[in-house]
């Protein structure tokens, strides 16, 4: 019984990550609708804004995405003029990214447009649950990213 129920709770908590995801997935989108980019896209705009100048594979790793939907991502984002792609100096194989001056007063703006929202998400529980919180997301990303034991 004790299985079943585990499984049962597993696709609760499986099903409640995904809505919250998708809902501010939404949101993000549907507030950057008139500027083209996507929360995704906002996400490697803000990875490069935090870091300055990473490896495409740096990068992919940093914000959890594959190589191949960051490459997208990335053509996208040098075709508008926000991000650069350059080889890198010593490892041929390897492609520098980073922001122009147009992705970094973007990614500026983006940020600040949603700061209500992350400071409705921060007032919406107390910091000790926050902190909780984060360190059940951070379990469950580990659970999820280990070998399955058979």
């Amino acid at each position: 019984m004790l299985r079943v129920r585990s499984i049962s709770q597993g696709h609760e908590l499986a099903l409640a990550l995904r809505s919250a995801y998708l809902e501010m997935h939404r949101c993000v989108d549907t507030q950057f609708r008139q500027t083209g980019v996507t929360a995704d896209q906002f996400v490697v705009l803000s990875a490069l804004a935090e870091a300055g100048c990473l490896t495409q594979r740096r990068l992919a790793d940093q914000i959890t995405c594959d190589q191949n939907t960051l490459r997208a991502m990335l053509l996208l984002l040098e075709k508008k003029g926000l991000v650069l792609r350059q080889p890198h100096p010593t490892d041929g194989r390897a492609r520098l990214v980073s922001l122009t001056s147009e992705g970094e007063v973007l990614q500026k703006a983006l940020s600040e447009q949603l700061n209500p929202l992350r400071q409705s998400l921060g007032e919406s529980l107390r910091p000790e649950e926050t902190e909780l919180l984060l360190e059940l997301l951070r379990r469950v990303a580990a659970t999820i990213s280990a070998p399955a034991s058979t």
